[in-house]
């Protein structure tokens, strides 16, 4: 999942729920490393602040993001 949040900033995530709470197993990651693995992420590279999308079945599905 990428999320763009309304101030500008990115977060990618796996867009699993089973992590721990205090977020011991996050790694900070520079967005060019993963779309350098990860080329389908060149799609989202563009999307506008307050939006996610999220990869389900081989396509990036959009919405609205609610900080």
């Amino acid at each position: 999942m990428a999320i763009r949040h309304f101030d500008g900033e990115w977060q990618l995530t796996c867009g699993e729920y089973d992590h721990p709470a205090n977020c011991s197993d996050f790694q900070v990651v520079g967005f060019g490393h993963l779309a350098a693995r990860q080329d389908n992420l060149a799609q989202v590279v563009e999307l506008e602040p307050g939006w996610l999308a999220e990869w389900v079945v081989g396509e990036w599905i959009l919405d609205r993001h609610d900080d």
